[in-house]
């Protein structure tokens, strides 16, 4: 699935992720011409919903446009999947793979007979299009699909279809959460941090996002990117990752040799914020939240260190998307910045962290989008 992520490819997708964030301003957009110009908006609903958009087009060139429209087959049937395999991961036994019933006790066959369904006609109606745009002598868009389509052509094997249907679907699974409630933090912080508003809308204000490539809006956007980083390190989705080693691993005096019957638990969030990860990286008062903690003092941008900050995991089972998930939140939260002015309503609550298979806000998150005028800056 990599080579579908390279940078050649992220590009190609920038069009749809640019036309997703244009459709989420316009349901930002929406309170704001009605009578109650004050009424909130719902944000992690609207992220989730934009997220979904942009990988459905990027793996499908499908458009669910489910910003616009409601009841989608796919994103519900994931809806109903999200406890489930949270359930099976706590679970301190097996229970789905008892004989005739395992599958049954929570529910989880039918939910994965719809979505392999829903999945199934998607594929068909892509396959259509592309040979209807072949037969007219046009280049097929490019998606991850069709990348998967031709390598299970060529290897059908190795990667046959079903496995096809199975890596889009967790491609939904891992990516549309995690990213949904990465940028659900990011506009819950600067909602709540006027001067971090605006010093990213400053930043952003005068760039033409819609015409910029992806190293363009990498190297323009420094001060939003280093709060992105800041976001994914205290606000992780992945509060722990379970890891093989490939190699001989020391721990508290005892030696491991690789044994695939062994997992190590890795509580990645604890180890970004211990005080230890000050010399590894992180810098100073690690357990706190700083916008610019990743910015150097002539502006440019410091990677976080990937043997500490590991919000896309780490080695071999690298999230092939990570590059993905920020291109899509930095295009969307950038063009928030540009037009609107984000507030909490009065008495809104704090808000906190729970797991559900990924770690998210715990309460809804309510934002006044109020369009911008001259001079907010």
């Amino acid at each position: 699935m990599g080579p579908a992520f390279s940078h050649k490819h992220l590009n190609e997708y920038l069009t749809s992720i640019k036309c997703v964030a244009e459709r989420l301003l316009d349901v930002l957009a929406a309170p704001t011409c009605e009578e109650d110009a004050s009424r909130p908006v719902e944000v992690r609903h609207v992220t989730y919903c934009a997220t979904a958009d942009v990988i459905a087009l990027a793996a499908f060139g499908h458009d669910f446009d489910s910003l616009r429209q409601r009841n989608n087959p796919v994103l519900d049937a994931l809806k109903q999947l999200f406890p489930i395999i949270m359930l099976r991961c706590m679970s301190p036994l097996k229970y789905w793979t008892l004989p005739l019933i395992g599958q049954r006790l929570d529910g989880c066959e039918k939910v994965v007979h719809r979505l392999t369904r829903a999945v199934d006609h998607i594929i068909a109606e892509r396959r259509a299009a592309d040979a209807a745009q072949s037969e007219q002598g046009k280049e097929p868009p490019f998606t991850v699909l069709r990348k998967m389509l031709e390598r299970s052509a060529a290897e059908p094997t190795k990667f046959e279809y079903r496995r096809v249907v199975g890596n889009l679907i967790t491609l939904f699974i891992a990516g549309a959460d995690t990213s949904s409630a990465t940028m659900t933090w990011m506009v819950y912080r600067l909602a709540k941090d006027k001067e971090l508003q605006r010093e990213l809308a400053a930043e952003a204000s005068p760039l033409n996002l819609a015409v910029m490539n992806m190293q363009e809006l990498l190297d323009s956007l420094p001060r939003l990117r280093s709060f992105f980083y800041e976001c994914l390190r205290v606000h992780g989705p992945t509060p722990c990752l379970d890891f093989e080693n490939a190699e001989d691993v020391t721990l508290a005096g005892q030696t491991y040799a690789p044994d695939r019957s062994r997992t190590f638990l890795v509580m990645t969030r604890y180890i970004t914020q211990a005080a230890e990860a000050e010399e590894l990286g992180v810098g100073p008062e690690p357990g706190g939240f700083e916008p610019r903690r990743w910015l150097e003092p002539d502006g440019s941008i410091r990677l976080p260190p990937a043997d500490v900050v590991m919000p896309f995991g780490h080695g071999a089972r690298l999230c092939p998307g990570k590059d993905l998930a920020m291109l899509e939140i930095l295009v969307c939260v950038g063009r928030m910045l540009q037009v609107f002015t984000l507030a909490l309503p009065p008495g809104h609550p704090e808000v906190g962290s729970e797991t559900h298979f990924t770690e998210r806000p715990d309460r809804d998150v309510n934002v006044v989008f109020t369009q911008r005028k001259e001079g907010d800056l």
